[in-house]
């Protein structure tokens, strides 16, 4: 039986046996039997493997024939004793590429290279705020395929536990992982974070690459640190049960954010364990989501995808903006559930080497699109604010990044795209 340990996920009232959480609502509770995943839920649900939370806040994974063997088997001796008990689902990535050939490129207000690769820094005024505050010293967790941590801008940007010794194969600190001493690999159960997709390195990058002269590119918070938590495969594909595990661990690790660059799924475990994150003192930032097969953006109250369409009050989900401040094309939307935009098109960040570019003829870095390269600009500036203010609450810092935005057309709740500047001055008023 593998083992998924939550912190302190309280229990419910009720036992609820759902195994079609797709919909977020309670359903009927039913204790002798499991019911079918919803339409909604089916294509992402693992047929065998499930997802179950006990009273005492720990969630195992499950494998069972079907879905009656589990609730014989397992839920109905144990009635007193589980909370929750769900499919296990499929994540993924959302990636689009766009040339740097493209419009954005053509634009008469790109001058040269360095200004096409900077756009997104100057559009949230973050150089302004770096002689003030970097992000010194605070922990963001990269929940997603890996991070090349032998990157030049990355290398000294990772956050080491010091407490494992490199390379012995044993668990020197006792939490119950392997030699993590640069992050986990989830999906391979391993403390090598090799990053084969790209999307996980693309996104460390835009949060705290390295700021030295002659370098590519910056952070958005250079002297933050990057938790890297794998839990993809090179395709891009995981599973929900890693996904929780990787966030429960960056939580014990000290991490004071979560970027999730990523959607899929429909999980109520995933849902319960996000909303404890706030009173642990920790913001959860995820994407909105880049849109239908055509990448054309949807509402998510509509067409919600998850986690981003969760509307938990601790926790932002971030659409994409183009140069010229529109909001993309692809970008989901939603004025209730989506909180603002960030620079989400023809940005350019840190790649693996070994990783195929399409868009820069270089090595190490690359041109993507997508609100995956826009919810780290939000997870950078939500480093650079704690530095500045240690003591803030996860609620001042969220209430000081939607506070701080620049207004625009955008279909989300602030109709504003982040405002590094201005957030940073909307904190030093709500924490003196």
């Amino acid at each position: 039986m593998d083992v998924v340990r939550a912190r302190s996920t309280p229990p419910l009232v009720l036992l609820l046996l759902l195994l079609s959480a797709c919909g977020m609502d309670n359903g009927k509770v039913r204790a002798e039997s499991v019911e079918k995943p919803s339409a909604e839920c089916a294509s992402s649900a693992l047929p065998n493997q499930f997802l179950v939370t006990w009273n005492d806040g720990s969630i195992t994974v499950e494998q069972a024939e079907d879905r009656d063997a589990l609730a014989r088997d397992l839920l109905q001796p144990h009635l007193g004793e589980i909370v929750l008990a769900e499919h296990d689902q499929k994540v993924s990535l959302n990636e689009i590429r766009v040339s740097p050939k493209s419009s954005l490129r053509a634009s008469s207000k790109v001058t040269s290279a360095s200004d096409y690769r900077a756009w997104g820094h100057e559009r949230i005024e973050a150089p302004s705020v770096w002689p003030i505050a970097t992000g010194k010293d605070v922990i963001v967790a990269v929940v997603d395929s890996g991070v090349d941590v032998t990157h030049p801008q990355l290398v000294n940007q990772i956050a080491v536990n010091t407490k494992e010794i490199p390379g012995n194969g044993l668990d020197d600190d006792g939490n119950g992982y392997v030699d993590d001493v640069r992050g986990y690999d989830f999906e391979q159960k391993s403390g090598n974070v090799t990053d084969g997709s790209g999307h996980g390195t693309h996104v460390a990058g835009i949060i705290a690459a390295e700021h030295q002269s002659g370098n590519a590119m910056k952070g958005v918070a250079p002297d933050a640190k990057i938790l890297p938590l794998d839990f993809m495969d090179d395709a891009g594909q995981g599973m929900m049960s890693d996904a929780i595990a990787a966030i429960q661990y960056a939580v014990s690790r000290g991490a004071r954010v979560v970027n999730a660059s990523w959607g899929g799924g429909c999980s109520k475990t995933l849902r319960s364990v996000v909303s404890t994150l706030g009173s642990r003192g920790v913001l959860f930032i995820a994407a909105s989501g880049n849109g239908d097969a055509y990448n054309v953006g949807q509402d998510l109250e509509k067409s919600p995808t998850y986690p981003g369409a969760f509307g938990l009050p601790d926790a932002i989900t971030v659409g994409a903006s183009t140069y010229n401040d529109y909001m993309t094309s692809f970008s989901n939307y939603s004025r209730k559930l989506v909180h603002l935009v960030a620079p989400g098109q023809g940005v350019f960040s840190t790649y693996p080497a070994s990783a195929k570019c399409e868009t820069y003829a270089g090595s190490g870095y690359c041109y993507e699109d997508g609100t995956s390269m826009a919810t780290p600009f939000v997870s950078g500036a939500a480093a650079v604010l704690w530095s500045h203010r240690p003591n803030a609450t996860v609620a001042q810092i969220r209430k000081a990044l939607l506070d701080g935005v620049d207004k625009g057309t955008y279909a989300v709740s602030t109709e504003g795209r982040l405002n590094l500047r201005k957030s940073l001055e909307a904190l030093t008023v709500l924490v003196p």
